[in-house]
């Protein structure tokens, strides 16, 4: 019964969270604004300079913030199934490190991405790697 409601209450918490994700009620003094449309389904980003990095699961697209053209693609290496846990940009802005996870992480892995080239090189593999924790 426990888990039973245990299960209820988070079902509750993320259909709410859904709901909540389809406007934006910004504070006093500020206002929002969809930015990219196209692009509603971000799982983890990064800003860097005026480009955003972002991904929706199995490809990191680059946007111009001014734009909002699409600049370049990384697509995510062909045979892992998994789940974005995080992007981060390096400092000098030529590197994108991002993590992903899958089910019971088993296989959860950090890659860097080159910028330029877009070369993939898997850094770790690493459980429950939330934000480089």
């Amino acid at each position: 019964m426990k888990k039973l409601l245990l299960f209820l209450a988070f079902l509750g918490l993320f259909v709410f969270s859904g709901v909540g994700q389809s406007y934006l009620t910004p504070s006093i003094g500020y206002k929002a604004m969809d930015i990219f449309p196209a692009y509603d389904n971000f799982q983890a980003f990064d800003v860097y300079d005026s480009l955003l990095y972002g991904t929706d699961g199995d490809t990191i697209h680059c946007l111009d913030l001014e734009s909002g053209e699409v600049i370049r693609k990384y697509g995510k290496p062909a045979g892992y199934v998994s789940f974005p846990s995080f992007i981060s940009l390096s400092p000098d802005g030529q590197e994108i490190w991002a993590g992903y996870t899958v089910i019971g992480n088993a296989d959860d892995r950090i890659y860097r991405i080159d910028v330029v080239s877009g070369d993939w090189s898997l850094e770790a593999v690493l459980g429950s790697n939330i934000d480089l924790v």
